[in-house]
């Protein structure tokens, strides 16, 4: 069964949710299933250990996961290709090892 077309007529009003904030994260877990689509975002805490002389010391990083993101299969794999054209441009922009001469 293949969803529906949105019909050109209706009208989409973007409104932030009450609830809406801004998280700023390190990565994502994900999860696609036939059943459902998931993404954990999570942010990581480095937790310090002070020795006498005063170094430093990771010990351990607690990975902190500020929302569960459910969704269907369709969703997910909508959202991944919204995504991909950006991963393929910033591997572009990596690899680009070439150095403009100013004067040329």
């Amino acid at each position: 069964m293949s969803p529906k077309k949105h019909n050109d007529n209706i009208k989409i009003v973007k409104v932030l949710d009450e609830s809406y904030k801004t998280i700023h994260i390190d990565g994502v877990y994900g999860l696609c299933n036939e059943a459902f689509g998931q993404i954990l975002p999570y942010y990581d805490e480095p937790v310090l250990d002070f020795d006498n002389n005063g170094h430093v010391e990771v010990k351990t990083i607690q990975r902190h996961f500020v929302a569960d993101l459910r969704m269907s299969p369709f969703t997910f794999e909508k959202i991944a290709r919204q995504l991909h054209p950006f991963m393929e441009q910033d591997e572009d922009e990596s690899q680009d090892t070439s150095i403009e001469n100013e004067g040329e």
